[in-house]
């Protein structure tokens, strides 16, 4: 008799288990999205260049070249707040000079058109999905 109530409790139990687990990946997979949330690079990282893809247009001209840079915070990371573009010149057909961008907006609207980064000591950077390197300032102004 005693086998047999342990081999219900272990059954029972095991049940159990499985519909949490089940349950739980239900509401995962059906619950709102979260906002990005951070993550930061130690401050010897910058400035992060963005990868070497086409990323839009600035007017009507082409973002060629940015490189990113941020603000130390107190942990030792820093977090970006501003970009430097490099457009193409179609007159020149060369780089423009650097243009400093520091509204929020355009900030967020040039990083989220990379799909790679490398930091200043050659480093590739990989952003997990979900996360932004982004200051919380620049985050919050574009929501």
């Amino acid at each position: 008799m005693k086998e047999k109530e342990q081999e219900t409790i272990i059954i029972t139990v095991t049940v159990a288990i499985i519909a949490a687990a089940l349950l739980y990946g239900i509401y995962i997979s059906t619950g709102p999205i979260p906002p990005p949330s951070t993550l930061y690079l130690t401050a010897n990282l910058f400035p992060i260049q963005g990868g070497n893809y086409f990323t839009g247009y600035m007017g009507n001209r082409p973002i060629t070249n940015s490189t990113f840079y941020g603000v130390v915070q107190p942990n030792g990371t820093e977090c970006i707040d501003k970009v430097v573009i490099r457009l193409f010149n179609y007159t020149t057909q060369g780089l423009s000079k650097p243009e400093v961008i520091t509204d929020p907006k355009q900030v967020a609207a040039i990083y989220n058109n990379y799909s790679g980064f490398t930091s200043s000591l050659d480093i590739q950077v990989t952003i997990p999905a979900g996360y932004t390197l982004l200051c919380p300032d620049i985050v919050n102004a574009t929501k």
